[in-house]
């Protein structure tokens, strides 16, 4: 006998005919199907999927199979076996696994099993919308990279045997910028904006909304909360990729997204 897809349409549809009485729609789910195939409906349908088919088993998973990956595409949780959820071991088989699901999707969430949900991070006082934290600086201490947070001179260099190549970029201050491609997971990305670089940001990194272009297929369930001495927000969050070409530093991370 073939199993029927667990999808949060195929839920309400159930409960709906074990009634007579008409269903009233979730708002989560209300108008997904009229509203056509836009990045902002499937996030809905995908959104109420991690609602009513993950989160009643998140305390399970996150006992026996923490760690492990997950997707949320086209309204259903994967990779599943029809019965039940089944995480991958890999970020890329959680993809190709919704990639099968949905090969058009505008949207998904991707992520690990115990990071999904709200999480803080705090800013300090950078004003700016890029700026790179304390996560991301520990990624970048390595015995190839020197790094040096002067307030007068700072600079970061990758060093290749004798060669030393320098990676910040000159801002529109004293403190340290630099100038990677970022894009979506496995792609090359583009060296769009500058970022700055916080000790006082205990994050990853923040982004504005043009610069998360394309990592709407990446998108991590829950609320960053960003707190900040001049701004604060609550923002999306995805994985992107920050790369420096012509060197091996190249970190996929999380990001929080402005909403404006």
């Amino acid at each position: 006998m073939r199993l029927m897809p667990i999808t949060f349409a195929t839920l309400f549809l159930a409960a709906a005919c074990s009634s007579s009485r008409p269903q009233p729609v979730p708002p989560e789910f209300a108008g997904v199907a009229a509203a056509g195939p836009t990045a902002e409906s499937e996030r809905a349908s995908n959104l109420a999927a991690y609602r009513f088919l993950y989160v009643p088993e998140q305390a399970r998973l996150a006992a026996t199979r923490r760690g492990g990956w997950l997707c949320v595409a086209g309204g259903r949780i994967v990779p599943s076996n029809g019965q039940a959820i089944v995480p991958a071991a890999t970020m890329d088989e959680a993809v190709t696994a919704a990639v099968a699901v949905n090969p058009a999707a505008k949207q998904r969430f991707v992520f690990q099993i115990g990071e999904e949900g709200d999480v803080d991070w705090p800013l300090g006082g950078c004003e700016l919308p890029h700026v790179l934290g304390t996560h991301f600086m520990a990624l970048l201490e390595r015995d190839d990279v020197a790094m040096n947070l002067s307030p007068t001179r700072p600079s970061v260099m990758w060093r290749q045997g004798d060669r030393l190549t320098e990676l910040a970029v000159t801002g529109a201050d004293t403190r340290m910028y630099v100038r990677p491609e970022v894009g979506a997971p496995g792609a090359g990305g583009g060296a769009l904006a500058t970022y700055c670089v916080s000790s006082g940001f205990g994050g990853f990194a923040t982004m504005n909304a043009a610069s998360a272009a394309g990592l709407e297929l990446w998108e991590i369930p829950g609320t960053v909360h960003v707190e900040g001495v001049v701004q604060n927000g609550d923002c999306r969050r995805a994985r992107a990729r920050f790369r420096w070409p012509n060197t091996p530093l190249d970190f996929t991370v999380p990001v929080a997204i402005w909403p404006k």
